[in-house]
């Protein structure tokens, strides 16, 4: 419920961003993600959006996978690659 919150108002900030950017030049945006409250809250956004995922998957698995082996392996999968993805865009708004 929490990252659901928080990605409410990250989500119309995001969403606004995206639309006052359309065919803007590609060192237009990247000096727009350069300033630090942009930055910060790209971050938080990718961050609430990969944790907020990982939450809904791993409720998923719980309820629907009965396979004790494979419950753990998915879980772990999810976890994992929600960890990567997140850690990648956070690590490209930081170069």
């Amino acid at each position: 419920r929490i990252t659901a919150i928080a990605l409410a108002p990250l989500s119309v900030w995001f969403l606004w961003m995206l639309v006052m950017n359309v065919g803007a030049s590609h060192e237009e945006v990247h000096a727009l993600i350069a300033e630090p409250l942009n930055a910060v809250l790209l971050i938080s956004f990718l961050y609430c959006v990969f944790w907020h995922g990982k939450l809904g998957l791993q409720t998923i698995i719980e309820d629907y996978v009965h396979q004790r082996s494979a419950e753990i392996a998915l879980l772990l999968a999810v976890k994992f690659s929600a960890f990567l993805c997140a850690a990648a865009g956070i690590l490209a708004v930081l170069r």
